[in-house]
């Protein structure tokens, strides 16, 4: 609409589904300053998780506006401050005696990201590196228990059982490529993260979502083994490797492997060790990439859901 504007609208559509809008002004000539605006709504699923008690299924839904200042550092690297309102509602989808429909939370953030992208396509690189760190400060403002005949709000005068005090979280993650040959495409890559204050399962608002070959949200992060968004955690750090090749023109075969120690999110101390592995088969469509395959879990407390898994995703993700 004006002059070094940029405005991206990506969507899913669908039972589960996601929207990322943002206005981006840079506002000098050169394009490396620039202001932002943002929207980010989701509706997902978490396979299993323990709220209040219960272990069940539940329905997340996330609205997060939001401002950031940015900061080009040359052709692949960026910088940002920004300033987040975040709501956040989790409904479980058990029947018990206590007729919980949804627990919701309103707070606020302040995030630092710096992030590198030198692959040279998005899908299937040859060589590059992708790299993310993100640090953030956040405080709970109030939080809402919706049952079948009451409402109860909850704020730092009345906090029953959460937690108002403020928490940080440093999250950071790094994959690089590099080929041998024409045909053979090697990725290493680690994820760590830490949130302090997570001392009750209470306090749902801060958790990231462990599993599946792809993040789903801006909280999941990947691993091979699993189901999207299956473990909550607090506290982790992991290893990933990858083996891409390609038999035909546009069609891969890839061989995974990912090695994790993690808190889970119900936890006050110890880790747990998990690993997994996964063959699939890849293409590039001219609608996007097409994969399948099968994969394995090692994970002593995966009682839910089987170790063997298979999956499919089609189109291009975000």
């Amino acid at each position: 609409f004006t002059p070094r504007s940029v405005i991206n609208i990506k969507t899913y559509i669908g039972q589960y589904s996601r929207l990322d809008f943002n206005v981006l002004q840079f506002i000098d000539g050169n394009q490396k300053y620039g202001l932002s605006m943002n929207f980010y709504a989701e509706n997902s699923l978490i396979p299993m998780i323990k709220l209040r008690g219960n272990i069940s299924d539940v329905i997340m839904r996330n609205f997060k506006p939001g401002l950031s200042f940015l900061r080009v550092l040359g052709l692949n690297q960026m910088m940002s401050i920004s300033a987040n309102y975040e709501n956040l509602n989790l409904m479980p989808r058990y029947n018990t005696n206590y007729p919980l429909r949804n627990i919701s939370y309103n707070y606020l953030s302040a995030t630092y990201d710096y992030k590198i992208n030198s692959v040279d396509t998005k899908y299937f690189p040859d060589k590059g590196t992708i790299s993310n760190i993100s640090v953030s400060t956040s405080k709970l403002f109030s939080a809402h228990i919706n049952n079948e005949s009451s409402e109860t709000v909850y704020t730092t005068s009345s906090p029953g059982v959460f937690s108002f005090g403020g928490f940080y979280t440093i999250y950071g993650n790094v994959k690089h490529y590099f080929s041998p040959s024409k045909k053979l495409t090697f990725s290493l890559g680690a994820d760590a993260l830490y949130i302090t204050k997570s001392d009750s399962i209470a306090s749902q608002n801060n958790f990231y979502l462990l599993g599946g070959i792809e993040s789903l949200n801006k909280r999941s992060v990947a691993m091979v083994g699993f189901n999207s968004n299956e473990i909550p955690v607090k506290k982790m750090a992991g290893i990933k490797s990858e083996i891409d090749i390609e038999l035909f023109t546009n069609i891969h075969l890839n061989l995974m492997a990912d090695f994790f120690a993690i808190q889970e999110a119900d936890r006050d101390n110890g880790y747990s060790f998990l690993s997994g592995y996964g063959i699939g088969v890849g293409y590039m469509s001219v609608i996007g990439p097409f994969k399948i395959g099968l994969m394995r879990g090692n994970y002593k407390q995966e009682v839910f859901f089987r170790q063997t898994k298979g999956y499919i995703s089609f189109g291009y993700n975000f």
